[in-house]
């Protein structure tokens, strides 16, 4: 399975951050992953054979719609979000 996450660096309660990237990295370990760069997951994901999307960061819905879309364009067949609420209603709408 292909499988994107993605972070909102700009969340509350980030100090459970790498508890989730933990957990992630556990039950998904022999998938492909795909994540954000630096504080959208690439510091947190901390793995050899994880994949990071780059975009050039404009505003932070324009860099959310690019990280996105370039999952999209990998083939990617789960994305989890983890953020708030508009975070993941935004990854959802997408």
């Amino acid at each position: 399975m292909r499988v994107s996450v993605l972070f909102n660096p700009g969340a509350g309660k980030s100090d459970r951050f790498a508890a989730i990237a933990g957990e992630i990295l556990d039950r998904f370990e022999g998938h492909t992953l795909f994540t954000g760069e630096i504080d959208f997951g690439e510091i947190l994901l901390k793995k050899a054979d994880i994949s990071v999307v780059r975009t050039s960061r404009v505003s932070f819905v324009e860099t959310l719609e690019a990280y996105l879309t370039g999952f999209f364009e990998r083939n990617t067949d789960l994305v989890i979000g983890v953020g708030g609420d508009g975070f993941l209603a935004h990854i959802a709408l997408f």
